[in-house]
């Protein structure tokens, strides 16, 4: 009779255990419960069904969907802004230390202002942690960790199963990627002077696009060598993988000794070991550059694969020490076979951007990726019975699940004075003749215009060169008023050569299309704080937000000599005769990235390929430009803080 009761109690225990997860997570768990029952007896196998599901529990079932998380994410919310609420005195230390204890109880990490004693930072900290929107970014992605991590745990996610990613993973991306498709075709962007376009079309036009991205990326790869090959410096493709104690799964889809450990640990050691590497190399005066890129291993574990250029004395030394760091101590011959591969590049075999080449196209998009030529870093084909678009997007699916940055440039020059100078109008020789140092300026701008990359790292001092010493960096104005949670909106700038070269000249608003109800209650708990456009007339379903009082203009702070439409008056150039006269656009690599500007005064309210995507140099003076303040009415009156109205 007990011998019955307590096999009912081991069911009913049991089924109640798995309830919760994931229909083929509950089914490896009970798999794996009954070889474990087998093997090891009942209570063991009962202590390692506990251990997992202990370690991967949260407040949130690991079966919810997307709605039951934006459910979770409303309440957090609303419980921030009712402690709030509920709470004596008008505080924004006492509100932030609430919002911070709903944080902590959600696991969620809180927002942290750089500065505690600044009231503006504090107050847009507490913003967010009452807008419902900023919980389901938090949640979606902690949930999704955290139930991917279980299913690596599981060994769901190997070249036998599912690579790269788990399939529950994978819907979750490409769920996500359809809502925001949707969203971005369903928002408008209205410039100032009535050009109008969906965001989609704004997307589809800079690096959101992956195959702009892999031409930029290509494009600055390229430049790197060719200035490699002036300095008469050498090539070395590397490859790092971490440990096998950082694996979760070996190749033949048993667990690994690391099913417990994420991708972001791997990365962390990754970069542990670089940055020590990298401090080596400072304190021989070795100077180091090129490109690395992030990739997963069948089981989702990061590598590194480095294409590194350096003096031809120093590469003996640069391959040392990464041969040391990466392999820290261990002497196993497996681990020394694995661990780390490098290829010396001969020029007169190929060029080292051909190195890299697949390894680019295998993590955006797979253009010209063969997979049945893939490896692995220990020279294993990996086999996979995929489409290579799909694999790709794997990938990328992997990198945003995880948070890891894909691609990460070395030693060059920022991208961002690059991207916002091909902007630019040509500086005619009428404003060079009045202002010489405009010539310097101009060269700069025409490197990156034509997408010579190496010629801009040239005039951006060449590989190496500290940023401090660079003569091009980018700046930003908090002169464009206020985001949702209060935050001053900053306008970027270019300053050159001592120059402020205003490269965006105007402004936009995003409209929303009436979609039910996704977009009635922008702000959520905010309090009101927002900076969405609110279109008249009844083409656009208005926003319920309070408009923003406009002042009159303030001087700006003196940021240098400005370069002005008054005095410069450049041809209209570039796209928009290209598109008039009917010709073939050329390639995004020749071609600015940008929004349509006031070309030669003639405004259009066409799509993005008419009329200038280029802008003038420069601005007309700042003084003659209208502006939105700082607007902090949520936070300063005439008694002090003042909370925001509770809505809901």
């Amino acid at each position: 009779m007990r011998t019955h009761i307590a096999a009912v109690n081991q069911s009913d225990w049991l089924a109640g255990i798995l309830a919760g997860q994931p229909g083929r997570v509950a089914g490896a768990l009970a798999a794996r419960h009954a070889e474990e029952e087998e093997r090891d007896g009942q209570r063991a196998a009962n202590v390692s069904l506990l251990d997992h599901i202990e370690r991967y529990r949260g407040r949130i079932r690991n079966d919810a969907d997307d709605d039951e998380l934006k459910a979770w994410a409303d309440q957090y919310a609303r419980a921030v802004c009712e402690g709030i609420a509920n709470a004596q005195g008008d505080d924004y230390m006492l509100d932030y230390a609430i919002g911070h204890q709903v944080c902590t109880g959600a696991s969620i990490e809180p927002p942290r202002p750089v500065n505690v004693d600044d009231a503006d930072e504090m107050i847009g900290c507490i913003a967010r942690m009452r807008c419902k929107y900023w919980w389901r970014r938090k949640i979606r992605v902690a949930f999704g960790r955290r139930v991917e991590q279980s299913a690596r745990a599981l060994g769901f996610v190997h070249k036998r199963r599912d690579l790269y990613i788990s399939a529950d993973g994978w819907k979750r991306w490409t769920d996500r990627q359809n809502a925001n498709a949707a969203t971005l075709a369903d928002s408008v962007a209205v410039c100032d002077n009535g050009v109008e376009m969906t965001l989609a079309e704004v997307a589809a036009v800079g690096v959101s696009n992956p195959a702009i991205r892999r031409a930029e990326l290509m494009t600055r790869i390229r430049g790197l060598e060719e200035s490699a090959n002036r300095l008469g410096d050498r090539a070395l493709f590397v490859t790092w993988t971490v440990p096998p104690e950082l694996h979760a799964a070996h190749a033949s889809g048993e667990a690994g000794d690391g099913k417990h450990i994420t991708p972001r640990e791997g990365q962390a050691w990754l970069r542990k070991q670089w940055a020590k590497a990298r401090a080596k190399f400072a304190r021989a005066g070795v100077e180091v550059y090129g490109l690395r890129v992030a990739e997963p291993h069948h089981d989702g574990t990061p590598h590194w694969h480095l294409l590194l250029f350096v003096n031809g004395q120093s590469l003996p030394m640069l391959e040392q020490t990464l041969i040391h760091y990466v392999l820290d101590g261990d002497t196993r011959p497996k681990r020394i076979r694995h661990g780390y591969d490098h290829t010396r590049i001969d020029p007169a075999k190929g060029s080292a951007t051909g190195y890299v080449a697949k390894y680019v196209a295998k993590s955006i998009d797979s253009f010209a990726v063969d997979v049945a030529s893939s490896r692995e870093a220990d020279g294993g084909r990996v086999a996979l019975d995929i489409d290579p678009q799909e694999a790709a997007n794997r990938v990328r699916a992997w990198a945003s699940t995880w948070g890891i940055r894909q691609f990460q440039f070395i030693g060059a020059p920022p991208v961002g004075p690059w991207r916002e100078l091909r902007r630019l109008e040509p500086i005619t020789a009428y404003a060079m003749e009045r202002a010489p140092a405009l010539r310097q300026v101009e060269r700069l701008r025409l490197a990156a215009d034509s997408g010579d990359w190496c010629g801009y790292v040239e005039q951006m001092g060449g590989p190496c060169t500290p940023r401090d010493e660079q003569p091009a960096k980018l700046a930003y104005l908090a002169d464009a008023g206020t985001g949702r949670y209060g935050d001053p909106v900053k306008r970027v700038y270019v300053e050159a050569y001592g120059r402020v070269i205003w490269t965006r000249s105007h402004t936009w608003e995003i409209e929303y299309k009436p979609k039910g109800d996704n977009h009635a209650d922008v702000d959520g708990c905010c309090g009101g704080v927002g900076n969405a456009g609110v279109r008249a007339g009844g083409a656009y379903r208005p926003i319920s937000l309070e408009p923003k009082a406009r002042a009159q203009p303030v001087k700006r702070a003196p940021l240098g000599p400005a370069i002005g439409l008054d005095r410069i008056a450049a041809p209209l150039v570039g796209n928009a005769a290209l598109v008039n006269a009917g010709a073939k656009r050329p390639p995004w690599t020749r071609e600015n990235n940008c929004t349509p500007g006031s070309g030669n005064g003639h405004e259009t309210r066409d799509r993005i390929v008419t009329g200038s995507r280029r802008a003038r140099l420069d601005q007309p003076d700042y003084e003659r430009q209208g502006h939105r303040p700082s607007d902090r009415r949520h936070i300063r009156g005439a008694g002090g803080y003042q909370r925001p109205p509770i809505t809901h």
